[in-house]
């Protein structure tokens, strides 16, 4: 049974249950009398209006069960509730009034039942649904571990033979002219400037152009809250190089709360100021949370890689 056609059948069922009721309780034909004066009311209580009255011994006509304090009945001249201490409750009257009785423990299992069954498809939806989040938070977590061991790879090179290639090369995603917007799209691969296991956090810059205005990107596996563009809480990177210079850039994308990736332009005075000294450290600032990176391990990133943007 699918949620969708749950809401349908509990109604069908519901009604099915009320016209069973309703057919058994209209189509009774008992005679029976009263023990004593009494009057036909509106409704089955006693806030119900008297409609008119009924003498002792009076003979009476039930033709629909309440419960057992009222009944339906008819006179030659009047019909209303009447209250079942004024009347005689014959064996008749008993035995319908046990089916009806049965029919209302029958509706009582019926409702228990469905709403088991919504509590189960509701239960089944929770639980698909957590298994949706943790396929996409699994899927997440797989891409930062693939992106972080290659850029561990990358600093572990730095230590390698493989060390002047790294420096003196550029390794591009895509450096190629756009085909549709005729213009060149340079994107560097990520390069690690830092990696610590026993704080478990880790540093990368990526480098971007797009028909000529430069960007950069600095993303950290660390909880700083979001990267924000919005005034009121507007994220940065502070970077301070060697010569005591400092370089700050602020969040220009959109809101991004999953990893902590800020999105920066990179000026031309930017590239000038960048290109005459190594980093010294970084602080990353997000809407939460700030973190200072100290012993940049390339430290002279920017003095080896600005370049590939040219």
């Amino acid at each position: 049974m699918t949620e969708s056609n749950l809401p349908r059948i509990t109604i069908l069922l519901l009604m099915l249950c009320f016209f069973s009721f309703q057919t058994f309780s209209q189509n009774l034909n008992i005679e029976t009398k009263a023990i004593r004066d009494g009057y036909f009311q509106t409704l089955p209580s006693n806030n119900g209006r008297s409609i008119c009255k009924y003498k002792k011994k009076k003979s009476i006509i039930i033709t629909k069960v309440g419960n057992g304090d009222w009944w339906y009945g008819k006179s030659k001249n009047c019909e209303g509730w009447i209250l079942g201490l004024t009347i005689e409750i014959n064996d008749e009257m008993k035995e319908a009034l046990k089916n009806y009785n049965l029919l209302l423990e029958k509706e009582e299992r019926e409702r228990e039942r469905l709403k088991i069954i919504e509590e189960k498809e509701k239960e089944e939806k929770d639980r698909i649904k957590k298994l949706n989040k943790k396929r996409i938070a699994d899927s997440v977590k797989l891409v930062k571990i693939e992106r972080q061991a290659k850029a561990l790879k990358k600093i572990a090179e730095l230590d390698s033979i493989a060390k002047l290639e790294l420096r003196n090369n550029c390794h591009y995603v895509r450096n190629e002219i756009d085909k549709y917007e005729k213009v060149k799209v340079v994107l560097t691969e990520y390069y690690g400037l830092k990696s610590d296991s026993a704080s478990d956090y880790y540093l990368a810059i990526q480098l971007y152009m797009f028909a000529g205005i430069k960007y950069v990107y600095f993303s950290i596996d660390e909880d700083l809250g979001c990267a924000s563009s919005y005034e009121s809480s507007k994220s940065s990177v502070k970077v301070y190089l060697e010569n005591n210079d400092m370089l700050t850039f602020y969040h220009i994308g959109d809101v991004d709360c999953a990893d902590f990736t800020l999105f920066g332009r990179l000026t031309s005075k930017d590239i000038q100021r960048l290109k005459k000294s190594p980093i010294q450290s970084i602080r990353l600032t997000g809407t939460d949370y700030y973190k200072d990176i100290e012993d940049i391990e390339y430290k002279e990133f920017f003095l080896d890689k600005l370049k590939c943007l040219e």
